[in-house]
């Protein structure tokens, strides 16, 4: 595995990906300007094909479930 690109908010996700067109995303949740699941949600509706691997602080996938779909997206707990 190769990393192309960081950025430290979701408004630079989105343009990285749009550029670079990656394999996989590594994402977190809580991101500045655009949150994770907004990132995801942007991603999607401008028809990207980069699946993503979302990892967060929260128990629960509730909060993604807006975002992502199985077939797109995995999610990780962060260890503490």
């Amino acid at each position: 595995m190769t990393v192309v690109a960081q950025t430290e908010d979701g408004l630079g996700a989105v343009r990285l990906v749009e550029c670079l067109a990656p394999d996989v995303l590594l994402l977190g949740v809580g991101l500045p300007d655009l949150d994770g699941v907004e990132v995801l949600e942007r991603l999607r509706h401008r028809g990207s094909h980069t699946k993503a691997l979302v990892v967060t602080m929260h128990r629960g996938i509730g909060i993604l479930r807006s975002g992502c779909t199985p077939a797109r997206a995995g999610t990780s707990p962060r260890a503490r």
